[in-house]
């Protein structure tokens, strides 16, 4: 029974590290579905395996990620009915925030983080490499105990996902395979070591997140039942909009007024005291990835912050906050538009996304160093703050960065 326990904590780790490939904006309810330009993730995990032999093994744990050190934090606590009692810590780092959020837009996911280091009851360090189209070479695992192995793929699937590859080092070299059904949003790991067949079975939710497993392997098999209990969004449009000290009608100390923000919230009239607008140029993921450029404008007065931004994948033009496909199926869907505002007074929160609320963003004008246009606008009330209702936002922006 100890050395089924040890398998078991053993393949904890594998899960976990699997886990890691799979991973706030504004706290409002996140819908499982992929959104251009934002990755969803758990951020609390309960996972419930049961084995064909009667055990049970219950492993809890939390996500955060950290837009500063491009990593995901992940804390583990483990227990099972053989008695094995551990907890570990799981830092994934990625070279940037585009591959952090590229690899959770597809279900099932592709792996684009550059090592893994997991501490505590285990200690495990993984390097992985990648080619120039990002498909996943290679990756080195080295555990304490236990040794390095080494995991090569030798092919790949029109989305740079792994299909075939060898492993070796610590153990018997192996062969393994991966078929995935985009439809079903399953992924079939098979690994063949000598005369022994390990099959692992996910299923993911829309948002590349890991919703079951089901591993069989010689005579024993295993459930896993996955409960993702909060959400959180990353986006590339994740910058705090300027910060009004309350009361004053001036900027805070910092925030220059590039330019003006007019509009009417709720029938009463809004003109900007600071003004911050910033555009970046980020790779869409799709078969012909493409090129889309991002604008951001936060705004305050002495009554409001708000924050409108917008994903352009078709340059200027009117952008809707609800999600839209692409005509071309080759491309991912055309770009949206967020709004989120907040009462400086009573800390209210009301927002339109994805998820929440509607209107459009209309860019008139961009350059690389200047945007105008107009936004029509309904926020929803973000939950978990003293707002309630609907607030109407409409105006006009002309900002220089």
């Amino acid at each position: 029974m100890k050395r089924l326990a040890l398998i078991s904590v053993c393949s904890i780790a594998v899960i976990a590290a699997a886990s890691a490939a799979a991973g706030p904006q504004s706290p409002t309810r996140i819908p499982e579905v992929p959104h251009p330009g934002c990755r969803v993730y758990p951020t609390s995990v309960t996972e419930t395996i049961a084995d064909s032999a009667g055990g049970r093994t219950v492993m809890t744990y939390s996500q955060r990620f950290d837009e500063k050190t491009l990593q995901t934090t992940q804390d583990y606590t483990l227990s099972s009915t053989q008695g094995s009692r551990l907890s570990f810590q799981q830092r994934t780092t990625y070279a940037s925030l585009a591959d952090f959020i590229k690899e959770g837009t597809h279900a099932p996911p592709f792996p684009l983080y550059r090592s893994m280091v997991q501490t505590g009851a285990i200690n495990m360090s993984v390097q992985a490499t990648y080619d120039k189209s990002d498909r996943q070479l290679q990756t080195i695992t080295n555990r304490q105990p236990g040794g390095s192995q080494t995991i090569t793929n030798t092919a790949w699937d029109k989305d740079g996902r792994p299909t075939a590859g060898t492993i070796s080092g610590a153990g018997a070299g192996s062969t393994f395979t991966y078929v995935y059904d985009d439809k079903a949003r399953t992924q079939t790991h098979t690994v063949v070591t000598g005369p022994l067949t390990a099959i692992l079975v996910t299923t993911f939710d829309a948002d590349a997140n890991a919703i079951s497993r089901s591993s069989r392997g010689g005579s024993m098999s295993s459930t896993t039942t996955i409960e993702i209990h909060g959400r959180a969004s990353q986006c590339f449009i994740d910058q705090p909009p300027p910060a009004m000290p309350r009361g004053t009608g001036s900027p805070s100390p910092g925030i220059p007024s590039n330019g003006s923000v007019t509009a009417s919230i709720g029938g009463q009239s809004f003109t900007s005291t600071g003004v911050k607008g910033s555009v970046m140029d980020v790779m869409q993921p799709g078969k012909d990835p493409k090129v889309a450029r991002i604008l951001s404008v936060g705004a305050s007065n002495q009554d409001f912050i708000l924050s409108i931004s917008v994903t352009m994948t078709d340059g200027p033009g009117t952008y809707d906050v609800e999600l839209k496909m692409n005509p071309d199926p080759k491309q991912p869907p055309r770009g949206t538009a967020t709004g989120m505002l907040m009462d400086n007074r009573t800390h209210g929160g009301w927002a339109a996304n994805v998820a929440t609320g509607r209107g459009t963003v209309t860019v008139t004008s961009l350059s690389s160093n200047s945007a105008s246009g107009s936004f029509n606008l309904v926020l929803d009330a973000t939950p978990g703050t003293p707002a309630s209702g609907s607030r109407s936002v409409s105006g006009t922006f002309n900002i220089k960065f």
